[in-house]
């Protein structure tokens, strides 16, 4: 199983860690605060996904910026970077004074 985490870096200084375990070709555990998701995904083309979580259907429509991600979902845009966790560690150690 293929697993990668990544911290999503949003609007407010806040961040989440996510961690994502590719299960089978477009099938995908997520885990997101702590809570487990199972996602079904298929690639439109580039930046539109069709995400199933459980029930629910999902059309993610995903906008590369200079300054990180922009990412619709339904009437909601939420701008973001995601960035690999050990490539953000590698970032903010090379970013502290002294170095």
């Amino acid at each position: 199983m293929k697993r990668a985490t990544y911290v999503a870096l949003l609007e407010g200084g806040r961040e989440e860690t996510v961690e994502v375990s590719m299960e089978a070709p477009g099938r995908y555990e997520v885990r997101i605060a702590g809570e487990v998701h199972r996602v079904d995904a298929f690639r439109h083309d580039h930046g539109t996904l069709s995400l199933l979580l459980g029930t629910e259907s999902y059309a993610v429509t995903i906008d590369e910026k200079k300054s990180g991600l922009e990412v619709h979902l339904r009437d909601s845009v939420y701008r973001m970077e995601l960035v690999e966790a050990r490539r953000l560690r590698m970032r903010r150690a090379a970013a502290k004074p002294g170095r």
